[in-house]
């Protein structure tokens, strides 16, 4: 166990940002199985599309995700929509 004030802090904040991080990573992980898992018309792949766009964006902004990673997440997903919905 931590001993010194300034350990005791580090391990709150820690468990802070964990906590803050496995939300992240539940939001992008939705949004990414939405997309996967989507059967419907051309515009809601749009709004499906949009809404992971928003969430990897967001993600990266906070550091939780490379740009590239992001990015390639972005293309590999939206290549699939185009091929589920023609």
């Amino acid at each position: 166990m931590a001993n010194t004030k300034s350990a005791k802090k580090a391990i709150r904040v820690s468990a802070r940002k964990r906590n803050i991080n496995l939300a992240r990573a539940k939001k992008v992980k939705a949004a990414i199985k939405d997309v996967r898992n989507f059967e419907g018309t051309k515009t809601e792949s749009l709004v499906l599309n949009s809404k992971l766009q928003k969430e990897l964006d967001k993600a990266v902004k906070k550091g939780f995700l490379h740009k590239n990673t992001a990015n390639r997440m972005k293309s590999k997903t939206s290549k699939n929509l185009k091929s589920q919905v023609s």
